[in-house]
């Protein structure tokens, strides 16, 4: 397999995974749940709505960028946002990593993927 076709395919898995993970909470998941979600963070709950609305769009927009406009800018970006959930959800909520499918052990690989993907698209205009 090219170079060129891995990239494609990590710049579409990348695009999918933050679009659906924008809206499968936005659309799928009981809104009073998916704000208790943000309960351990150090937010006063009048701010859970409006930070929830604004990760969901965060999300989408980051994974239609990731599709339409890639670049190491857009990967660095992404790079640093799953590490910030990562670090932020590890600090205020440990017990997310006892979740029995991984929900936040897959950010582990999804990091990878982002730091193989900016490496890539180094070397697609060379």
């Amino acid at each position: 397999m090219t170079t060129n076709k891995i990239y494609l395919i990590s710049q579409i898995t990348l695009g999918i995974v933050f679009i659906a993970s924008g809206l499968i909470p936005l659309l799928l998941s009981d809104p009073v749940a998916r704000l208790q979600l943000l309960d351990p963070l150090p937010f006063p709950k009048s701010w859970q709505e409006p930070l929830f609305y604004g990760l969901v769009a965060m999300d989408v927009l980051c994974g239609i960028i990731a599709l339409l406009c890639p670049s190491r800018f857009i990967w660095a970006m992404l790079f640093i946002v799953v590490l910030g959930y990562t670090i932020i959800i590890t600090t205020f909520a440990p017990e997310i990593w006892r979740e029995p499918f991984g929900t936040l052990l897959k950010n582990l690989p999804i990091l990878s993927l982002l730091w193989i993907t900016y490496s890539l698209e180094e070397n697609r205009h060379v």
